[in-house]
C-alpha cells in the first residue's frame, strides 16, 4: 500500500520551506539575486586562508576570506556581485 501525502489547498504539501512548492520555482519573489559574498562549503580538510586566497584572488574585485575551519565553510568577498 503506497503512502499519499495529503495536500492542502493551497497546493503545498505541508512543507515549512516556502521555496519548496510545486510551480513556485519560476515566482519572481524568489529569484537568487547577486551577492558580493560567496559562500564556499565542504572544504577540504587541510584547507586554510592562504590557499583559499590564493584560488579567489585570480577573480577581480577580491577583497578577503573569512574561513571557519572546523564548519569546514569560507566566505569570499569581493568588491561587488559582478
Amino acid at each position: 500500500m503506497a503512502l499519499k501525502k495529503k495536500v492542502k489547498t493551497d497546493g503545498t504539501t505541508g512543507n515549512k520551506n516556502p521555496m519548496i512548492r510545486p510551480g513556485n520555482m519560476m515566482s519572481s519573489k524568489n529569484l537568487i539575486v547577486p551577492n558580493h559574498i560567496l559562500f564556499v562549503e565542504d572544504l577540504p580538510k587541510d584547507s586554510d586562508v592562504q590557499s583559499l586566497t590564493q584560488i579567489f584572488n585570480e577573480y577581480p574585485g577580491f577583497r578577503e576570506v573569512r574561513h571557519i575551519a572546523i564548519k569546514r565553510v569560507a566566505f569570499i568577498e569581493y568588491e561587488d556581485e559582478i
